[in-house]
């Protein structure tokens, strides 16, 4: 049976059911689903983080120490600004960005407080560009994140999520890209459009993982965002080659 996917709304709660992963070919009812992962998927996915992430910590060691020497200038800090996540199965841990706002911005601000905040032109510059996130391909190197996963969130707005759906998205690793970061509903809080993580979660395959840092870095170089009518493409990337060959034979 192939994969379906409901778009939910805002107002929409999940309820969770736990599976086995079989692979997305053998999944119905998707986004109402917390799958646990498949030992040889993870494994695999962890050795291309581990590799990927080695090459990307790497080669952008230049950007890094720029956008640092930046943050550093503009607001006359220590331009490392790190804070508690939600992580995989709901362990906190610290994730460390450039820092890309004022000092005095409280750590729990949200992006609506963010939005009302007067910056710098550095600090927009940095946020804009995404350079502020450049030094976390070190923490895909430990494990904390992945390269593709949903966004680890702040603790204090996690504490305010639907359990079920907290559940959900923190079933698999955090990523540093990922549907919602790269959708123009990233502009709003995670909770406000839940659809991006539940589409992904329920929906992984290497074609997804592929297509999603595609896109990410089209949205970076001409600023082409992820909408909720291409949530409709991702359950047919996210069928294996030989789930679309079955479906095309039982609708033949």
């Amino acid at each position: 049976m192939g994969v379906s996917f409901i778009v939910m709304s805002r107002a929409a709660t999940p309820r969770a059911t736990v599976v086995a992963d079989q692979g997305p070919s053998n999944l119905a009812g998707d986004s109402d689903l917390i799958v646990i992962p498949d030992p040889g998927r993870v494994r695999g996915k962890r050795a291309f983080d581990l590799v990927a992430g080695t090459i990307l910590a790497i080669t952008t060691i230049p950007m890094q120490l720029l956008a640092l020497a930046v943050s550093a200038i503009a607001f006359r800090s220590w331009p490392i600004f790190s804070q508690q996540r939600v992580g995989r199965d709901g362990e906190t841990f610290v994730i460390h960005k450039v820092r890309s706002l004022p000092v005095e911005t409280p750590s729990s601000a949200s992006k609506y407080d963010v939005d009302f905040q007067q910056n710098s032109w550095a600090g927009q510059l940095l946020r804009k560009t995404h350079l502020d996130e450049s030094i976390q391909f070190w923490a895909v190197i430990t494990g904390r994140l992945s390269l593709v996963g949903p966004r680890p969130e702040m603790v204090s707005l996690a504490t305010d999520y639907d359990p079920t759906f907290l559940a959900i998205r923190t079933s698999v690793t955090p990523g540093i890209t990922g549907l919602w970061q790269i959708s123009d509903a990233s502009e709003q809080l995670i909770a406000e459009n839940p659809q991006y993580d539940l589409a992904y979660t329920s929906h992984r395959t290497w074609s997804l993982e592929f297509w999603i840092m595609f896109r990410t870095v089209l949205k970076m170089a001409v600023g082409r965002t992820v909408t909720i009518k291409d949530l409709e493409k991702v359950e047919t990337i996210g069928l294996s080659r030989r789930a679309r060959r079955r479906r095309a034979d039982l609708t033949a």
